[in-house]
Order: structure tokens, then C-alpha cells, then sequence
């Protein structure tokens, strides 16, 4: 291939950088070598996007055009970027790094291009095998994804190591950085999620130290469903162990309840999976009830389940809409533990309706109203006799609520018709 000249080489940068460019933040996090990238994505879990290029040849050129290109930018983020380059004709220009003013690359504006000098030469001792071929040469331009721990994930190159590689298209690359990113995970953490990731730890730590084991547990969530090999996650994990020990006790009381009381166990097992989330014993818990429901007789409990939340739906409805109205509030109550007898639902209205029955003062409420209702009924009854004439019976009737209804509101107008009557 034709190499070109310095001057040619500095030109075409220069048109390369004249196009549109995008926000700091949608772009790439530019990274000075191989190794300290590895280092910040073992603490903060980002993938590390490895793009190696030269300056004096036609399809490295081409290469650095999608390098640029605003929509490779910006499919860029999530990633810590290396830039390989053993040539520095592209040019450098006035930039800061680490708020200190520097000449940086043309093209990798957060960097020098000392560094990326350097990190060409990491990347040909560390991953020959996909970018080296068997003349000893670093074939470029070559582009792949490591993980955390430096693995490789995934390339994106058009060509092959034998053959040679030549230059990505612009939406072959966004597809394949897109689709790599996903496959290492996704992006790590940013500076404010490392920063809360820190805050939860201090705080799950103090939850612990006090023996509040399933407030911690709920309070690690974020950090447990982290799905990144990073040194927060593990100190996470740790704490989690020291929770296990209060779950796994919990685990094994509603797992051993099971041969005798199904519903009991099952819903034993539902809260430790809810009250200590990320632990040991959540998961097992969860599994023994997905094992469980597979059996002829989990799936005879789990509709049995079902109908008791059922049956617990419909007590806290109509709890609500008896509101102090014990009379209506028993009335339900019995009914519910009629239709779900044999349920905890059941046992729990039936156990309702027996502490407002063993409850003088609600009792004296409920008779009260009781009273107060057959009065009012009887003088309804009183009042249709007056109306037909039927003036003896009318008396009798009336006569029988001040007897049966003392002190009743219908009592006193009782008294007031009998009163008329004679």
C-alpha cells in the first residue's frame, strides 16, 4: 500500500476534526494506557473498547474517519477507549488533562499522543493472538472489547488476521459496539453511581453492625443486582454472608414447616426471598418454591394459595367498607370464615369476629344498634296499623317496643304515637 506523506497525513486530520462533533458526555471515555483502563473497570465495571490505527495508510485513514464519525462517538459511551497509534502525523493541539493544560491528540482529545504511542506497544504483548499475524506484525486497524478481568469479549474488524484488516463501515460499528456492550454487560459505573454505591455500603454496614439483617439486605439491592466482577459488589456480597446467617435460619424453619403445613411453608418461604433479597437463602427459597410448584401437591397448594389471597382481598374490603360499623363488620367476617374455613384467611376472620365478640364494650356497641334497628322495624310495622285503622293492634305493637327497646330512639317515638292513641 502507498504510505503517505506527513503533510498529506496532518491535512486529512484536519478535515476529519472540522465535522460535527457531540457532547463530552454522549462521547467515549478516553483512557492513557491498557493497563489503567483494565484497573478502572475493575472498579467501576466499564467494558474497555481497544481501537488501534496508523496515520500512513489508505484504510487506516478511512479507519479513522468512523473513529470520528459523531454516531461511532457516541456508541463509544459506556466504554473506557484505548487508542493505539505508534505515529502521531494526525497532529496534536492545545487541550487540559487533569485541568492542566497539554498538547493532546487530534483525535483522542483526553490524551497525549505519547500515550498512545505507548499503548500500542501493550496491546501488542498482551493480545497478539487476535491482532498479530505470523510476520510478527500488528495488523491494523483492529478493534476489539475486553472486560474488567481483560478478557476479550468481542472484535469488530472487516477482514481477517492472515489476510489483513481493512476499515469498519460506520453502522457495522455502531451495530457491533452496541451489541458488544450488551454482551459485556453494559456500561459500569459512572461517578455518581460509584459515589451511591458507596453510600449504600457505609449504610448496609451500619444496618448490620445492628442486627437489622433484612433492612440491609433490601438496602444492598442496588449493588446485589449489579451484575459486574467489581470490588464494591464483592464487599456487597460480603455483608450479605453476614445476613445469611439471620436468613438461612428463617429459610430452614419454613422449609422444615412444609410436609406439615403447606400454606404455612410456602408462605414462610415467599417472605425470606422478600425480607433478605440477594442472599444465599432468598435464592434457595425461591428455587424450593418453583420446585415445589411442580409437584401434585404444590399444585393443589398453590391454588389453595390463590384462593386465600382471594379470601384475604375480599376481608380487607370489606373491613373497609364497614369502616366502625361492627355489626356489618361481623356479619362479613362470619361469612368469610364460613367460605374459606380451613384457609388462613379463614382462620384470620374467624379470629377477627372472636376479638370483637370477646370485647364487652364493642359487644354493648354492636347490641345497642341491634336494638335500635328491630325498634326501628317495629314502629315502621306500629305506624302501618295506625294508617289502617287497625288502632288496638297499633297500641299493642307500640306497647311492645317500650318493653322489648328501652331507652331507644324509636322507643321514645313509640311513646310519642302511643301517647296520640289514647
Amino acid at each position: 500500500m502507498r504510505p503517505f506523506r506527513p503533510a498529506a497525513a496532518a491535512l486529512l486530520a484536519l478535515a476529519l476534526l472540522a465535522a460535527p462533533g457531540i457532547a463530552a458526555d454522549e462521547g467515549p471515555i478516553f483512557v492513557p494506557s491498557l493497563k489503567k483502563a483494565v484497573a478502572m473497570a475493575k472498579e467501576r465495571g466499564h467494558p474497555v473498547l481497544v481501537w488501534c490505527v496508523m496515520d500512513d495508510d489508505p484504510s487506516n485513514k478511512a479507519d479513522q474517519q468512523t473513529f470520528l464519525h459523531k454516531d461511532v462517538q457516541r456508541a463509544m459511551a459506556g466504554y473506557l477507549v484505548v487508542l493505539g497509534n505508534h505515529q502521531d502525523s494526525h497532529g496534536k493541539k492545545d487541550g487540559t488533562i487533569d485541568g492542566k493544560p497539554a498538547k493532546v491528540c487530534a483525535l483522542a482529545p483526553a490524551i497525549t499522543c505519547a500515550d498512545h504511542k505507548r499503548a500500542i506497544d501493550e496491546v501488542y504483548a498482551s493480545y497478539a493472538d487476535i491482532c498479530v499475524n505470523r510476520q510478527a506484525s500488528l495488523c491494523m486497524p483492529v478493534h476489539f472489547v475486553l472486560d474488567p478481568d481483560g478478557k476479550v469479549v468481542g472484535t469488530i474488524n472487516n477482514g481477517t488476521l492472515a489476510s489483513g484488516f481493512d476499515s469498519v463501515p460506520v453502522p457495522n460499528m455502531v451495530k457491533g459496539l452496541k451489541e458488544l456492550l450488551q454482551k459485556a454487560g453494559g456500561p459500569g459505573l459512572t461517578d455518581a453511581g460509584y459515589d451511591e454505591f458507596q453510600r449504600i455500603l457505609a449504610a448496609a454496614r451500619t444496618l448490620v453492625e445492628n442486627d437489622r439483617m433484612s433492612e440491609a439486605a433490601k438496602a444492598l439491592q442496588p449493588i446485589s443486582g449489579f451484575r459486574k466482577n467489581i470490588a464494591l459488589v464483592a464487599t456487597a456480597k460480603e455483608l450479605l454472608v453476614r445476613v445469611d446467617r439471620v436468613a438461612s435460619a428463617a429459610f430452614a424453619k419454613a422449609k422444615a414447616a412444609l410436609p406439615t403445613d403447606l400454606l404455612g411453608g410456602l408462605a414462610g418461604l415467599a417472605k425470606v426471598a422478600e425480607d433478605f433479597p440477594g442472599t444465599e437463602s432468598a435464592a434457595a427459597a425461591l428455587k424450593t418454591v418453583e420446585d415445589f410448584k411442580g409437584s401434585p401437591e404444590g399444585k393443589k397448594a398453590m391454588k389453595e394459595m390463590a384462593r386465600d389471597a382471594e379470601g384475604r382481598a375480599e376481608m380487607e374490603k370489606a373491613l373497609a367498607a364497614a369502616g366502625a360499623d361492627d355489626t356489618k363488620a361481623l356479619k362479613a367476617l362470619d361469612a368469610l370464615a364460613a367460605k374459606y374455613k380451613g384457609l388462613p384467611s379463614g382462620e384470620a376472620a374467624a379470629a377477627k369476629a372472636r376479638a370483637i365478640r370477646e370485647d364487652p364494650a364493642r359487644m354493648g356497641a354492636v347490641k345497642a344498634a341491634e336494638d335500635e334497628r328491630s325498634a326501628k322495624s317495629a314502629l315502621t310495622l306500629a305506624r302501618g296499623m295506625v294508617d289502617g285503622g287497625k288502632k288496638d293492634e297499633a297500641k299493642a305493637k307500640l306497647e311492645e317496643i317500650l318493653a322489648k327497646w328501652p331507652g331507644t330512639a324509636a322507643a321514645k317515638e313509640a311513646a310519642k304515637l302511643l301517647e296520640g292513641l289514647r
